[in-house]
């Protein structure tokens, strides 16, 4: 028998890191496509002409398809989502219970173990300053997956597991690339992370090596807390330490950005570095 989850969502821990991005706080389901474990996937769920459609997402179990929890019916026009929590092979089955007739078979489609599964990417809360949407509120309570790519529609708080907080200014993307847990106690757990445009802000709760793209910077800490963004017009990225250090790579070269100073690349240019105020939260 298969299990599912209802709720809220899936991927990013970007608690620093960025790259092109593609809205998708959910996914709609491909055959032969591969996902992660708590990706939110979106099925269907309506009625149509006093006709009730409903969703299983089915977990192969060696033998057979197993019959998940089925998705509630929802109105015409709203969507119902649900949360795949086991790896394996999986297919989503659309059909209408009253007349007993199958709708559509999607896949298989395959879920991995996601390896992004940690305190540092386990999304405690989601809140915006002034009680705002953000649209990422269906993070709450999942861990960011690889290539998961995040819009937020007002200035928002990610609040993580591991006491990291990061704050994303409205109309920012990043795309949460990948992670790596190393085997040894010592090492610290691993992220990579591209911006698209806006600026992030993060505050580092434990030990992490992160590195940050865009499109004319690569970046990592070395510190707690900084923040870092990417104008797509002008091509210009900022990257600004409140404290610790972060390196920086451009145009052949790496430079150190400590606390109270800011580092600033404009297209091809190479990066210049200045004293700046150190704050005392997100700069939006």
């Amino acid at each position: 028998m298969a299990s599912s989850a209802r709720a809220g969502l899936l991927a990013l821990s970007l608690t620093l890191a960025l790259l092109p991005a593609a809205l998708a706080a959910q996914v709609r389901p491909q055959p032969g496509a591969r996902y992660y474990v708590g990706t939110l996937v979106q099925g269907e769920c309506k009625f149509t002409d006093h006709t009730e459609i409903a969703t299983y997402f089915q977990r192969w179990d060696g033998r057979s398809w197993g019959v998940g929890e089925r998705l509630p019916s929802q109105s015409l026009n709203l969507r119902c989502y649900d949360r795949l929590v086991e790896a394996g092979q999986w297919r989503m089955w659309v059909f209408d219970p009253d007349g007993d007739r199958t709708i559509k078979i999607v896949g298989p489609f395959t879920v991995d173990e996601n390896p992004c599964e940690g305190d540092q990417t386990h999304v405690s809360s989601v809140s915006t300053p002034n009680g705002g949407t953000s649209g990422l509120e269906n993070l709450a309570g999942g861990n960011l997956y690889p290539n998961q790519t995040l819009t937020a529609n007002a200035n928002t708080y990610l609040d993580f597991a591991d006491g990291s907080r990061v704050a994303i200014a409205k109309g920012s993307s990043y795309t949460l690339n990948g992670c790596q847990q190393w085997q040894a106690d010592a090492a610290p757990f691993s992220m990579k992370l591209s911006l698209l445009l806006g600026k992030i802000w993060s505050k580092i709760a434990t030990p992490q090596s992160q590195q940050i793209s865009t499109e004319n910077v690569v970046c990592g800490n070395r510190g707690t807390i900084y923040w870092v963004s990417y104008d797509r017009a002008t091509k210009q990225t900022v990257v600004h330490v409140d404290s610790g250090s972060v390196w920086i790579r451009a145009n052949g070269r790496t430079i150190t950005v400590k606390a109270g100073q800011t580092a600033t690349k404009t297209g091809a240019g190479v990066p210049v570095v200045k004293a700046a105020p150190i704050g005392n939260g997100p700069p939006f």
